[in-house]
């Protein structure tokens, strides 16, 4: 009877010890990465993201909806993904939702914080299933002032009658900007933090308020791709559907911003920027755009950065940009290279 008992806690202490190992295996396993606050990051699915000096959480848990409309495919509107994100801020945990169709919650305000969804990727393909473990998202996420800042995303609303840029906050309201002091332009699909002071006054616009905006605390860019160097290459090779250049500048450290419009919104477009020709003091760089055979005709805005680098390393200070259509844009890049 003792023998039998002594396996038997010997059995128990085997499982017990057996248990512990796989819960540490488990956790081990689970990658933790620094989250950075004020700046685009790009998260994966069940990683830990932390950061430095905060007790703060980040975790992409996946993708509760996709309903973009699939390259290859025509669809009557683009459709919508949806992001899932835990938080926790001071071992206070929340759950929040993020969307990338603009009608929808975009930017949370959460625990003293200010998230906001800017991308997810991959995007649909009509002849591809994408694996759930395949999704990454892009945020930006800043520390909420609560002495009167406010976030938010500027988003074209030129379709409807009367609108153009307006800003959707991190509550879903729509803000429609009659004036911005400083005198400083957003652009759309930039994310922003401001004050503003809303105007008794009425328009043909029905989004939203009329607001005057007092300051912008910062600018939130995504330097995102890189400069394609063609010098070697055959320009033909690349895509030249449609495309217009509403403004470029250096907006960062060897980044350029391009605000671009198109026509579509049912189709993933792919836009590069390509490096023909260096000539005595500009750089020649040409806008390549494939619309992928979009037949749908809302007029699409957006801004997309470009890393420079190359050209701040060999102090060009100035590049010239062509579109397909043969337009050109000048932008002076000479202070970045002192």
């Amino acid at each position: 009877m003792k023998t039998k008992m002594n396996t038997l806690l010997l059995l128990a202490t085997i499982s017990v010890l057996s248990f512990n190992c796989e819960r540490n295996d488990d956790s081990s396993s689970i990658a933790t990465k620094k989250l950075v606050l004020n700046d685009t990051i790009e998260l994966k699915k069940s990683v830990i993201y932390e950061h430095d000096d905060i007790n703060l959480q980040l975790v992409f848990d996946g993708i509760k909806e996709d309903s973009r409309c699939p390259t290859g495919v025509n669809c009557i509107w683009p459709g919508n993904a949806k992001a899932a994100l835990s938080i926790k801020v001071n071992n206070e945990a929340s759950d929040i939702e993020l969307n990338t169709h603009p009608d929808f919650q975009q930017t949370v305000r959460i625990s003293g914080y200010d998230v906001s969804l800017v991308d997810i990727s991959p995007y649909p393909k009509s002849d591809t299933i994408i694996d759930p473990g395949e999704y990454t998202i892009e945020i930006f996420m800043a520390e909420a002032d609560s002495d009167g800042w406010h976030t938010g995303r500027v988003i074209d609303k030129s379709g409807l009658d009367g609108c153009g840029l307006v800003i959707q906050t991190n509550n879903g309201l729509f803000l429609q900007p009659a004036s911005i002091v400083p005198d400083i332009q957003p652009e759309a699909g930039q994310v922003i933090q401001f004050k503003y002071e809303e105007l008794d006054m009425a328009g043909i616009c029905m989004i939203g308020p009329i607001v005057k905006i007092t300051q912008i605390k910062q600018h939130a860019y995504s330097c995102e791709q890189e400069l394609i160097d063609i010098r070697e290459e055959d320009l033909s090779a690349y895509p030249t559907d449609p495309i217009h250049i509403n403004y470029a500048k250096p907006t960062s450290e060897n980044c350029l911003s391009i605000g671009y419009g198109h026509s579509g919104g049912c189709q993933e477009h792919v836009i590069h920027l390509l490096l023909t020709e260096i000539s005595q003091d500009t750089a020649r760089l040409f806008l390549s755009h494939e619309d992928n055979g979009d037949m749908c005709e809302a007029y699409i805005q957006d801004t997309i950065g470009f890393a420079v680098e190359t050209l701040i390393e060999q102090q060009v200070p100035s590049v010239e940009i062509t579109t397909p259509d043969g337009k050109t844009t000048v932008v002076d890049l000479y202070y970045h290279a002192l």
